[in-house]
């Protein structure tokens, strides 16, 4: 294990953080066990105050087994989406873009089925996901994996065909979408590729070298999580992705971030990015269920304390941002695996850290237990049906075809089988999604799904061996 803690003067650490440097100890040692226990291969993390990195460290291995060190490019996943608010809210600042004015000014092109939603969406509903695209919207139009030219126009395109669920400006409903026209807005104002207008308008006053922002860039493997341990993956990069989730960054890089969104836009003694836009992103909004969401940012409290921040997760990676601004101060932790089923013990590591700078204990959240259990569920109902239907063939081979029993196991696996085939369908995703995000539970499908395929096709043969016998004794 890797640690780097800072020698700061521990009496300018004021606020959450302690007095006793061995609360910087705990942190290395939570990191650790949560890194071992929820069987990610590394982690890299960092705390920041005042503008110092007071505490910095990174654990275990990449995807290609090299050790994770402060340089480790990994893919931040949603925290991508303060990127682009940024660079949003800086063209905003400079006169050119007018957050209330439809999108369609910028992109004429810009369709969706509903012709006076189309009309009246603008940059702000998408920045605060107030459009009326919905979630699954977003998942129609995500990962797509396509790096050639114009990829962020053609996603957006995509969208044509996307029914809103409520009027611009009426309600929330988070959608990736929203981010993604966002980055064909920024491409029309600037008129520039997003990758070029984003490099050199925050990533590189921010002196983020190890940015991946192209498919040309180098990022290791991630892993994704799946019956129980890690399994290197690496998909491929996706340049369409860039404007809400396929950024890659360094821990060292998103410390850059976190100094210079914690005064007002300043970095290495120098303004990198205007004060005004990094302000307004962190302003304040109308609460929106448990959570706020501004300009990039979600705000919540984490035992008392305002906070802002974003996760963000990738098939393959995760990362978390956490701002304390009246603290000065903020964490960052990066992950390189991935599964559905442990996204709230994954997020919770970040605010853990907090709560162990606070001398007080961290928090331990479950995994989801549907898509913790399912795969082993669905292994074993396939493993069932595979027995029972066996068995129920070899007692009707020895004491002759029941015909009315092999229907019954013919009708019945034919449900099954079809009801788990339209499983991912029922929970809002597809079978390519299910296969990238959540292979276990796909894996379990498919083997569901080939058991009941296999008792029909073997009970099928015997209600037909019974058939043909019954006609040739009544004929």
């Amino acid at each position: 294990m890797t640690i780097v803690s800072l020698a700061l003067v521990l009496s300018s650490l004021v606020g959450v953080l302690p007095a006793d440097p061995s609360s910087f100890d705990a942190v290395d040692a939570y990191v650790e066990e949560h890194r071992k226990e929820h069987d990610v291969p590394g982690v890299a993390y960092a705390v920041v105050q005042h503008g110092e990195v007071v505490l910095q460290g990174a654990t275990g291995t990449d995807g290609d087994g090299s050790p994770i060190t402060p340089e480790t490019p990994f893919l931040i996943g949603s925290v991508a989406k303060t990127f682009t608010a940024l660079t949003v809210m800086q063209l905003a600042e400079a006169g050119e873009l007018d957050l209330d004015e439809p999108v369609q000014r910028s992109l004429p092109w810009f369709q969706l089925a509903d012709d006076d939603a189309s009309a009246r969406i603008t940059p702000r509903h998408l920045l605060t996901h107030t459009s009326g695209i919905s979630e699954s919207a977003g998942l129609q139009v995500a990962d797509r994996f396509d790096n050639e030219a114009d990829a962020i126009e053609r996603a957006v395109r995509d969208l044509q065909d996307v029914t809103p669920i409520d009027d611009p400006g009426a309600s929330y409903e988070y959608s990736s979408a929203n981010y993604l026209v966002l980055g064909a807005v920024v491409e029309s104002v600037s008129g520039t590729t997003f990758e070029e207008h984003l490099t050199g308008s925050v990533l590189e006053p921010l002196r983020m070298q190890h940015a991946a922002v192209s498919d040309a860039d180098p990022l290791p493997p991630g892993h994704r999580l799946a019956f129980g341990r890690a399994w290197e993956f690496d998909p491929g990069y996706d340049a369409s992705g860039l404007p809400y989730g396929y950024l890659g960054a360094s821990l060292d890089d998103l410390t850059h971030l976190v100094e210079a969104e914690l005064d007002e836009g300043r970095y290495a003694g120098a303004q990198a990015l205007d004060p005004t836009a990094v302000r307004l992103t962190q302003e304040p909004r109308e609460q929106v269920e448990e959570d706020a969401y501004r300009y990039g940012w979600r705000e919540s409290e984490v035992d008392g304390l305002r906070t802002l921040w974003h996760s963000g997760a990738t098939p393959g990676y995760f990362a978390t941002v956490l701002l304390v601004p009246d603290e000065d101060l903020g964490v960052v932790v990066l992950q390189n695996a991935y599964s559905p089923s442990r996204d709230a013990q994954l997020n919770e590591a970040a605010a853990n850290v907090l709560r162990i700078l606070r001398d007080e204990p961290p928090r331990e959240v479950g995994a989801d237990p549907v898509l913790a259990l399912a795969p082993w569920v669905l292994v074993a109902t396939a493993a069932a049906v595979l027995s029972g239907a066996g068995a129920s063939a070899l007692r009707a081979r020895r004491r002759g075809v029941a015909r009315r029993r092999s229907l019954a196991w013919v009708g019945g696996s034919a449900c099954l089988g079809v009801l788990a085939a339209l499983l991912p369908r029922a929970l809002g995703a597809d079978w390519a999604r299910a296969r990238l995000w959540t292979p276990d539970v796909a894996i379990g499908i498919g083997t569901l799904v080939v058991a009941c395929a296999l008792a029909v096709a073997c009970h099928g043969v015997l209600v037909a061996r019974a058939t043909l016998q019954e006609r040739r004794s009544t004929g």
